[in-house]
This record gives structure tokens, sequence and C-alpha cells, in this order.
């Protein structure tokens, strides 16, 4: 609510599209790098290619997340600044030469 300065409608539509979007990125990944491109001869060696693809793919989902924190908080401190007062210049307006 605080990136979109208070308007829950855009908040909640931003968050269904990101949502959505997440979803289908990390199944369409999921669906794509889980494949196996090597025989499987034993259960340990099945369970260790399993391990190793859902490891990676937790990695870049977890990335996925800190980038979309980032965007976020950035898109936080943007409408703060907009919304705070602007300060009254300190200095006094140069004026021409004294006399």
């Amino acid at each position: 609510m605080d990136a979109f300065r208070g308007n829950e409608a855009l908040a909640d539509s931003v968050n269904h599209l990101l949502v959505v979007g997440f979803y289908l990125i990390n199944l369409g990944y999921v669906a794509l790098y889980l494949r196996a491109s090597g025989s499987v001869d034993s259960v340990r060696q099945a369970i260790e290619v399993v391990s190793d693809k859902v490891g990676i793919v937790l990695l870049v989902l977890g990335a996925m997340h800190f980038f979309n924190l980032f965007v976020f908080s950035r898109l936080r401190k943007r409408s703060e600044l907009d919304r705070s007062p602007t300060l009254p210049n300190a200095w006094p307006a140069q004026q021409g030469p004294a006399r």
C-alpha cells in the first residue's frame, strides 16, 4: 500500500499480477529444469539428482523474491519522498550587487 500511495485497488491488482506471473515463471522453470539428461542407476542417484534440481529451483525462487522486495522498497522510498513536505530554502535568494 505504501508503494502505491495508499491506492488499495492498484496494490491488489499489482499483487495479483505478480502472483500469477510468479507461478507461471516458476512452473515453467521447474518443468524445463527438472529433466534429467543422463541415466539414473540407483535410488541414491535419483535422490541426488532431484535434490540438486530442487535446490537450484529454490535458489532461483529466493532470488526472484528478493528482487521483488528490492523493487518495492525502492517504489516505497520514492513514494515517501514525493509525499514529504518540501522545506523552504534556508539561504536567501541571490540579489544584485550591494549598493
